[in-house]
């Protein structure tokens, strides 16, 4: 059982019609979630930044 995806990890040992260069669907899905996180942090900092803290 696993939540990333069949495989040892390498995500390169795929059949005919896989490209190894191109992440999988999981690896892009935890991209965008820490993306948002990252987005998120960095904008309420800004924010406290503009708005005097606390």
């Amino acid at each position: 059982m696993s939540f990333l995806g069949s495989g040892s990890g390498g995500g390169t040992d795929g059949g005919p019609g896989n490209d190894p260069k191109k992440p999988s669907p999981a690896r892009v899905g935890i991209w965008l979630v820490v993306g948002a996180v990252g987005v998120y942090m960095l904008a309420s900092g800004v924010i406290g930044i503009v708005s005097g803290g606390g």
